[in-house]
Order: structure tokens, then sequence, then C-alpha cells
């Protein structure tokens, strides 16, 4: 493979140097020389506490939060052009951590808050905040006022902006203290923080101590790139490299922190992929996604579909202007003096394109992150068992899900259960309704060939994520499709799907399940384990997207295999072989004489596509893209590449 970039590494990480706090740095030598025999999780566990150091937290003044309100109320929504901002404060802010993802300037944020650092310098980080705002007003404000130089009241919005960074009255600095993070166990022994903001600071920690350091040979030293979320997960990308084939594509190493119902100790997933290449100028559909990666850093933008790529709100005119890149992206990739530009590939479908690495490779990456993350405390996750025990089938399985519609982050979800008689191998589905009789509240519709369903999801109602409403009618909807079945004489094994559920049904959530006290909240419906118990009814809860992956030391995809999390308190299991992450099931409700081990790996053959019992696997909740119609990724795809990786 040819490496535009050789294997230089930058002066220093961005992120300070952490260390435990007790006890010496963990040995990693037995995993760097040892070959994996058996599943191997492509993650960390931090056993002990985590130091960070002091941060600074660059926010908005009172004053200035009032002239950004005013001067968002003046332009259409969405209008100001915090993504050109936040390409800025990269470029000039030293030590940054984090940028929040309106960049303290969405409507109802009181505490305006825009980025997080390390540097131990104020009145650096405050001139770099000076730069910053040059820029921005000098720039994309300035082509807002010359576009409307007409409108009164925003030239004196924008002339309020401009006297109070005359003044040296636009920020405001506070500083974090130097934070020991320590993780506490909620009542059913899943790991909790003790501190706001802990998972975050791992995420960071862990890209920190990734940046700089080539962990797969040949693919170049990674980059971090500065997440614009305050979740915990971040991203690190490699340099461009040519495979055999001629394509072009790009190491990827995604930090996910964690949680496991009844684990005590947060996970460091990293999943290893690869980007691919635009190599078709033109080519490009939907949205255009990439980086500008330099020597110490990467810098994700993109560009929306229909959207000039000289717009005032875009990353990408920032970052030309200041490596002196040609401003039009349809070359790429190309290379300026010190940087080179990547877009990634998007397939006939409009979808990014992305390569999976090879399983010795994503081992390699395991190895070659071991040594850099030992000084955090953090050591490999060993903690699974493969269980090979049969599976026991029951009689019928109701899957219960919650479909997203649109565009993530609206909140508009459709409440979805699917039936599978065991007998005749039927699967169908049903669809709660808003009910015209009975306002804020689901019918269900009856049981219907998969081949139908979409047509009434065009009609669907959708339920509000998060509403109270929308809670207590996803779960009504739950009670009375089980109810059902167990009026027909039939007691169902019940699998929900919490991925998105979580919102509709909290109870489901790591921290707050508890299979003593199954309970419908938003019902007044407690203790579900007493009468769903007698009645013979039996609950798994699946979630996708959430395990840290497995890598088998073979080939392994396609192969259903069952691997049991060891020391958690809530029987729990990563389903491996259907999708690129393992699926994660949790045995809630059992009868007597029931195996946990034998009840999760027959869901885990479902999921798999295997098993004895004579029919097709099971559609959502556990497969949402077998649903006709229905693209899990859709959502995905109208997501800004913020760095956050999702």
């Amino acid at each position: 493979m040819a490496n535009p970039f050789g294997s230089a590494i930058p002066d220093a990480p961005l992120f300070s140097p952490t260390a435990t706090v007790h006890g010496a740095v963990p040995d990693v030598r037995p995993l760097l020389a040892s070959t994996p025999d058996g599943p191997t999780p492509l993650g960390f566990v931090l056993p002990a506490v985590l130091a960070t150091p002091a941060r600074h937290v660059l926010s908005w003044s009172p004053p200035a939060a009032g002239a950004l309100g005013q001067l968002s109320a003046l332009l259409r929504p969405g209008a100001l052009p915090t993504r050109s901002l936040a390409t800025l404060a990269e470029l000039h802010l030293p030590g940054l951590q984090r940028l929040d993802a309106r960049m303290g300037a969405a409507y109802g944020d009181q505490r305006g808050e825009l980025a997080w650092s390390n540097v131990a310098d104020r009145p650096r980080l405050l001139a770099g905040a000076t730069a910053m705002m040059d820029a921005w007003i000098t720039g994309a404000l300035a082509e807002i006022g010359r576009a409307r130089a007409a409108d009164a009241a925003l030239q004196a919005a924008l002339r309020d902006l401009q006297g109070l960074h005359a003044r040296g009255a636009l920020f405001a600095v506070h500083t974090l203290p130097a934070a020991v993070h320590t993780w506490g166990a909620s009542a059913n022994g899943t790991a909790r923080p003790g501190s706001d903001g802990a998972y975050p600071a791992l995420a960071d920690a862990v890209a920190g101590a990734l940046h700089g350091h080539e962990l797969l040979p040949g693919s170049g030293v990674m980059r971090r790139v500065v997440p614009r979320h305050a979740q915990g997960h971040a991203e690190l990308i490699g340099a461009p490299v040519q495979e055999g084939d001629g394509a072009w594509t790009i190491q990827v190493v995604r930090v996910r922190v964690l949680s496991l119902p009844g684990h005590s100790r947060p996970l460091v997933a990293l999943e290893v992929y690869r980007k691919c290449w635009e190599t078709s100028p033109g080519s490009q559909l939907g949205n255009t996604t990439g980086y500008v990666l330099s020597e110490h850093a990467a810098h994700a933008f993109t560009l929306s579909a229909g959207i000039s790529p000289h717009s005032v709100n875009s990353e990408y005119p920032v970052l030309a202007r200041a490596y002196g890149l040609d401003e039009h992206t349809d070359t790429a990739p190309h290379c300026g003096d010190r940087v080179r530009v990547y877009v990634q590939e998007r397939g006939s479908d409009g979808r990014l394109a992305t390569a999976s690495v090879p399983e010795h490779d994503r081992i390699a990456v395991l190895r070659g992150a071991a040594a850099p993350l030992a000084p955090l405390g953090l050591v490999p996750w060993t903690g699974v068992r493969e269980v090979k025990a049969p599976g026991s089938a029951p009689e019928v399985v109701l899957g219960f899900t919650a479909l997203p519609l649109g565009p993530s982050g609206q909140g508009r979800w459709a409440a979805l259960a699917f039936r599978l008689c065991l007998h005749t191998g039927r699967v169908e589905a049903c669809v709660g309704r808003e009910d015209p009789t009975a306002p804020h509240q689901l019918q269900p519709t009856s049981w219907e060939p998969l081949t139908q369903v979409q047509q009434r999801l065009t009609g669907t109602q959708p339920v509000t994520l998060n509403a109270d409403t929308g809670q207590a009618q996803f779960q009504a909807f739950i009670d009375q499709t089980v109810q059902g079945e167990l009026e027909a004489g039939r007691a169902p094994l019940v699998v929900v799907d919490s991925t998105h559920a979580v919102g509709l049904w909290p109870w489901l959530a790591d921290s707050r399940i508890d299979p003593q006290r199954i309970e419908f909240a938003q019902l007044n419906r407690r203790d579900l384990q007493d009468a769903w118990g007698r009645a013979g009814v039996r609950l798994v809860r699946v979630r996708q997207n959430n395990a840290p992956p497995v890598s088998w030391g073979g080939p392994a995809r396609g192969t259903s295999r069952l691997l049991r999390v060891e020391d958690a308190r809530i029987p729990t299991y990563l389903a491996c072989g259907a999708a690129p992450r393992p699926v994660e099931l949790s045995v809630l409700l059992t009868q007597p004489g029931d195996d946990a081990d034998r009840l999760a790996g027959f869901v885990g053959r479902l999921i798999g596509g295997g098993g004895d019992h004579g029919g097709p696997w099971l559609p959502t909740p556990l497969c949402p893209e077998d649903l006709p119609g229905v693209r899990a990724g859709d959502a995905q795809d109208c997501v800004p590449n913020t760095g956050s990786g999702e």
C-alpha cells in the first residue's frame, strides 16, 4: 500500500496524558506477545479511576449571548453560521477538546458554552478566541451583512456583536478543576459515573492517548477529530492508503464508551473500519462529507446537498482559505502544500461507502492501542465466554420496536410489533396507530404480512419520543399485544429492542432494569414479573449498535455465535455473526426450569438466521433492515459529519 503521509509522528498529542490514581501502570506485554485463541472483544475496561487535568470552558458572555440571539432571530432558522465558527475554533483554539454542536448559540441555551480546552494558559485561550472571532466577523458574518445591506435591524445586530468584540467582552472563561472520575454501580450493578461528564472525559482521554500513534503498520498515524457533541464517543482517522485493487481508503478508529446491564465497569470499544475515497469527480449523491488532513489534525466537513460550496455556514471554505486549497471539492482527492482533502465515496444508493477490516488487522489495532492506553489504567477486556447450549423454543415470539421515521433527532417514531409462530414459521406484524376516537391512545392494527406493513407505515401517526403521552402509548401497545396472545392461550417470548424504545419505555435503560420489578410506570403498572410469570411469559431485551466488536481470529462473520458477559448481575450476552457489531441480549424474565443460556441461544439463532424452528429469522426488532422499504441507516445519513463518528 502506498501511504502519502508516511509515518511521521506529531510533536505532541492534543490531549494531555492522564494516569491512574492507584497502582502501577498495567503490564500489557502478554497481550502484545500472544496470539488470540477464541473470541477477542475489541475493547478495554477501566478497573481503576481516571484522573483528568483541569479544563477551561469558553462561554459567551451574557451581552454576547443576547447579541447572537438577536442575530439568529433575524436570520432564517439554522442560518447562523455556527459550522464555520466551529471550524475556526479548531484552527485557533489551543488545547481544544470538544465543541458544542451549536457553538453555545442554540435557542434556549442558557449556559452558552461553546468550547472546552485543556490549555493551562487562560490568556492564550482568550487570544485564540479573539482570532477565531476576527475571522468569523470578517468572513461569514461580513458576507451575510453584504447580502442584506438594506436590512437595518440585521446591520444593527452585527454592529452590536462587533462592538462587544472590539471591547473584548464576548467571552467568559471558567475552569473545571482537575478531576478524578470514579464509577460506582447502580442498584442493579450497572456502571454509574460518579460525576457529570465522566463518559465523554473517558472518550477524550482514550482518543488523546491514541492520537499520534500508528496503530496499524502502513495506515499512518492516527489523528483525533474534535467531537462536536457531549456524548461518550470520539473518532480518529489515519492516512489515506491505496489498496491492491487501486481503491483509496482511510482507516477509522471509533472510540465508544459503553455500559452493559449489571456490569460494574464502563467498557471502551474500538471499532475499526475503513472509509472509501471518492475518485470520480462529480458523482456525489446527497451530502458531501470528508476531511482535510494536516500533519497534526483532521478537520471534518460536510457540504449539504444542493448547497453551494461557498456557503457561509460550511466548514470547507474556512479550511480552504486556511490551508490554501481550491475551494471546490469536486476535484477531490487533491493536495495543498500542507494537507490532503479526502471526500468519502457514496454508493449507487447515495449511502456512505465503507470497507471492512480483516480480522488480523483489527487484532493488530487492539495490540497497537494497548501500550498507549496502559497509562490510563485501561486493560483489554476479556470478560466473555462462549455459550454453546442448545436453545429452547417457545410457541410464539413477539418482537417490539420503535421505528424512527424521518431524520434522526426529530423525535418521530412508529410503534411496531412482530409475531413469529414457531410451528408454522409465519411472521406477521402490526402497527400502533392513533385511535381517532380516543386521542393519545394507540390502536394496534390486525396482524398482517410484512409486505403490507410498509403501506401501513405511510399513514401512521408517529409516537413522539420522550413525551409523556408517547411513553404511555408505547407501553400500552406492548401490554395490549402481550395480553392478546395470553387470551388466545399462547404464552409468548417477548423480545423488546431498546435501541430506540428506551425513550418510550424508560425501564429498559441499563441503570433502571430490575428483573425483580418490571414496570410500565406511565401506566401505573408495577410488578409485571408476577402476572407475566404466572402466565408463562418470558422477556429478553435486545440492543443494537452498542456492544463492542468481537474478533474470532478467523472467518467467523455470518456464523451464529453467542458469548456470555461474565461478572454481570443480569444475564447478558453478545450474539455475533449477524452484523458487524454483536447484538446485545439480556434475559430479564424466565420460567421455572428455564436456562438463561439456552433462552439467549434461541434468540441469538433467530438473529443469526439459524435455528430449528422451521421458519425465517425474526425481522424487526432484531433485523430492522429486513422490513420492506425500511433502511436502518437512513436517519444516520441525515446527520452532518461533525466528527462524532455516528
